[in-house]
């Protein structure tokens, strides 16, 4: 996946979620992905569907489950994610 991202691409993770912040460049993937789950003693995630919105977008149904560091607590989620 990260042989073709973009130079100058930027990535937004946004409220509701947690510390919302703004990522850049081709690492900036990597580094959301590890502060998103650094909180986690176990952490797994699933594409459930991509759903074609036009010819240069996507919108990915996304299950996450997780193990809460230090408290043992399970945690699943679904999200959504848009991209061109």
């Amino acid at each position: 996946m990260l042989k073709d991202v973009e130079p100058d691409l930027v990535v937004e993770r946004w409220p509701p979620l947690p510390d919302a912040a703004i990522y850049h460049g081709t690492d900036g993937p990597l580094q959301m992905i590890a502060d998103w789950i650094e909180g986690f003693d176990r952490f797994e995630t699933s594409v459930n569907e991509y759903i074609d919105v036009n010819s240069d977008q996507v919108i990915t149904r996304i299950h996450q489950k997780a193990i809460g560091a230090g408290s043992g607590v399970p945690v699943e989620a679904d999200f959504g994610s848009f991209g061109r």
